[in-house]
């Protein structure tokens, strides 16, 4: 309350006549950002006008976050903000509970105040409890409303007797443990309806003998750490659990280093967007990996650092794809069966080449490579054969270049021009130009043989000004071509 005084004392001298002229739903929204019973002094001196209409009972967004207020403090705040006949529906109802000595709020609070917001209808509710029990206020048992539940940082001991969320579209779990008997797929069997779903630093097993489909699932993101602690069983959770999802369009998995999933098998006819991000920043030499058979797939993200072993299935729909590798076995066999692709973004550690021999890419037309790696040069050349098409070529160093490597690889002119060089090639981008040695061939040849470029775009330092003059003096067989500098 001492804080929500000197705010008040704050806002006495603000021009009452001005605010009042602001329109219902902008004020409305300036409410709507206010914590809990914080700022509700202030907001009473800013304007007697609104404070007689009770703005509080016309917010369709709410959170009552118990940072430093009292057990009456809240309960008071419910009352005078949320026991309203007139009140419009309640959009998002966000509860922050921190529960301490002198805060304690039982079952029969929460199951309060989350009643008067079901009376709204409630569309959207966010519970975080600081690691203490939730018990699931029964009044959300057959809520038509509820379309998004947020659980976070809560244990749940037990699901109420025929407890079921008919409506619910938009489940996330973070940091929830499920106690006793109870599990996430024992929650996922009472939301019939879900089509979103996020679980992090949650554990998942899942029972056989249970019969259940997440037959309206969509979009899926887990993380690596949802199956840690079950050793080799977590490699069958992860193939069941997607097994249960029969429309699954979108997948986001996150490997981190804490992982018990050997290899992560995906097997979704409907996927169409899969995006993988592992970030372990060691190497264990393992049988450790991913086998990916998704035909139906549009959009690839594979951001990989670690992983002895990887397998593209045959992905003929995939138009979009970025892919990012450091260390893995099987590099030669990443974009091989990509055999569609529109738009690649790749960034390959390894020396070898990935994709077999004699792979084309005909309807490539827009490439980004990254330079950090010491072999990008004959990469270059390879897609610069194989994509006879390409339209847009952008050379970038995401991760930086090791200058002190001793093996230093130039640039290789292919025998013949490429076709895209000499009959499609409009736009090319440098980020981060270095004008070494191997990066003025790359830049000399492809402006004295790019017979259509429109445009040579080149990032380059302050220290590298020489670099500048170099660009400029080099041959350009397209008397189009105009040189950018940044």
């Amino acid at each position: 309350m001492e804080r929500a005084i000197k705010v008040a004392r704050i806002n006495e001298n603000l021009d009452n006549e001005r605010l009042n002229e602001l329109p219902d739903e902008l004020i409305l929204k300036i409410f709507s950002f206010l914590p809990m019973f914080k700022e509700t002094v202030a907001t009473e001196l800013i304007s007697r006008q609104w404070s007689e209409k009770d703005p509080w009972k016309l917010v369709s967004d709410v959170t009552l976050d118990d940072d430093d207020q009292t057990l009456v403090t809240f309960m008071s705040f419910v009352y005078g903000s949320l026991l309203s006949n007139d009140a419009q529906i309640l959009e998002r109802l966000h509860l922050k509970l921190i529960t301490r000595k002198f805060s304690v709020y039982s079952d029969s609070d929460i199951d309060f105040v989350v009643r008067i917001a079901v009376n709204q209808a409630l569309r959207k509710l966010r519970i975080y409890l600081f690691g203490k029990t939730l018990n699931f206020p029964s009044c959300l048992s057959n809520c038509t409303t509820l379309k998004s539940l947020i659980l976070s940082d809560l244990k749940i001991e037990v699901f109420p007797a025929g407890f079921c969320l008919p409506s619910l579209k938009s489940l996330h779990l973070f940091s929830v443990k499920l106690l006793g008997n109870e599990s996430v797929a024992s929650l996922l069997q009472i939301c019939p309806d879900l089509e979103y779903l996020v679980i992090n630093e949650t554990r998942y097993y899942d029972d056989d003998n249970v019969d259940f489909c997440l037959s309206s699932l969509k979009s899926l993101h887990l993380s690596s750490d949802t199956f840690l602690k079950f050793g080799h069983e977590s490699d069958r959770y992860v193939s069941r659990l997607l097994q249960r999802c029969p429309v699954l369009e979108c997948l986001v998995v996150n490997r981190a280093n804490r992982d018990n999933v050997m290899l992560f098998h995906i097997d979704v006819p409907t996927l169409r967007s899969l995006s993988i991000n592992e970030s372990r920043s060691s190497r264990d030499y393992g049988y450790e990996g991913f086998v990916i058979n998704a035909p139906a797939l549009e959009e690839l993200n594979f951001k990989v650092t670690c992983s002895n072993f990887v397998m593209f299935e045959y992905m003929p729909e995939v138009t979009k794809a970025n892919i990012e590798v450091k260390y893995c076995d099987q590099s030669e066999k990443f974009i091989g069966s990509l055999t569609s692709i529109h738009s690649l973004s790749l960034c390959s550690k390894t020396s070898k080449t990935p994709y077999p021999r004699g792979n084309f890419f005909f309807f490539l037309e827009h490439l980004e490579l990254c330079t950090c790696s010491k072999g990008w040069t004959n990469l270059l050349a390879c897609l610069l054969n194989g994509a006879p098409r390409l339209q847009s070529l952008k050379l970038e160093s995401k991760h930086g270049v090791d200058y002190n490597d001793p093996i230093k690889n130039h640039w290789i002119e292919p025998k013949v021009v490429p076709e895209c060089l000499s009959k499609h090639l409009e736009i090319l981008e440098w980020r981060q130009y270095e004008g070494t040695e191997q990066d003025r061939e790359v830049a000399a040849y492809i402006l004295a043989n790019a017979t259509c470029l429109k445009m040579g775009t080149f990032s380059i330092s302050s220290k590298c000004k020489n670099k500048k003059a170099e660009l400029k003096k080099m041959s350009r067989v397209s008397e189009t071509c105009q040189l950018v500098f940044e």
